[in-house]
């Protein structure tokens, strides 16, 4: 029975709440509500944004790749070729200078005999 009474004394002092508080308590419920309802709504708000730039960083950061890529594709290329256009320099000196050479060796091949007749 004691618990009864004190259920009973709990359910008073509620109803004595609500007589004093009820609208304000509702006030309050109402606006936490609203805030909770705010909060929501930015989060979604935020979330939507963040899932954006994502997409948007995401699509950026391919396109980086790729271009970056290209850029190395050309500077690979450029690079062969100067490579190969060198090599080609290098033969072509090498080839005239050992020409050189030689018509240099033969003249003096026939001075030296040219010398040694007289």
């Amino acid at each position: 029975m004691a618990k009864e009474e004190k259920s009973l004394g709990l359910g008073e002092i509620s109803t004595i709440r609500d007589i004093l508080m009820g609208q304000q308590i509702a006030e309050y419920d109402k606006r936490f509500k609203e805030v909770a309802d705010d909060a929501d709504s930015r989060e979604k708000e935020i979330n939507n944004r963040i899932q954006n730039l994502e997409k948007d960083i995401s699509s950026r950061l391919d396109a980086l790749e790729k271009d970056m890529s290209a850029r190395f594709d050309k500077l690979e290329k450029l690079l062969a070729d100067n490579i190969s256009s060198l090599d080609n320099k290098l033969n072509d000196v090498s080839r005239n200078d050992k020409e050189i050479l030689g018509q240099m060796l033969q003249d003096m091949g026939k001075k030296l005999l040219n010398g040694k007749a007289k």
